[in-house]
């Protein structure tokens, strides 16, 4: 993964999930948000671990995209 050992052996691993991708036109603000909280968590001595997800896609859905979800 082109880390150091040294910099997350012993450290909790902090896995932060981003919707955003170049793909989409909203979440652009996350990015911003993501970088703030890889440092937040570096300087609490935890290792962060960026993460992609799939985000569902609103405006390409009809009627809206909760009817495709499945309860529990």
């Amino acid at each position: 993964m082109s880390f150091l050992r040294e910099i997350f052996v012993g450290s909790p691993v902090i896995g932060i999930i981003n919707t955003w991708n170049k793909m989409k036109s909203c979440h652009t603000n996350l990015t911003e948000q993501v970088k703030d909280l890889k440092l937040e968590v570096f300087s609490a001595g935890g290792f962060p671990l960026g993460l992609p997800a799939i985000s569902l896609e609103e405006q390409l859905m009809k009627p809206i995209v909760m009817v495709y979800l499945k309860p529990n």
